[in-house]
């Protein structure tokens, strides 16, 4: 068995999940250009789209009403 920099005891399983996440978290930043620390905005629909120049957001509001709120990608905490 492993030991942390504290003297406790970490498992394999525990090790795995913990470098499965820094992959997953390098991964998401490098393929999907994700910037945790940039703030979500909602993108306008392009030429040809059925709703060609409208925000995403407009239409969400359309669909569901005026309490529509954009997550995104952020670490620890939502916005």
């Amino acid at each position: 068995m492993t030991v942390d920099a504290k003297g406790r005891g970490v498992t394999w399983a525990m090790r795995l999940g913990l470098e499965m996440h820094e992959v997953a978290m390098t991964c998401a930043g490098m393929k999907l250009g994700v910037n945790f620390e940039e703030q979500p905005r909602w993108r306008r629909y392009p030429v040809g789209h059925r709703y060609e120049g409208k925000l995403q957001g407009d239409i969400y509001r359309e669909a569901f009403g005026p309490e529509v709120e954009l997550i995104g990608p952020r670490e620890g905490v939502f916005w």
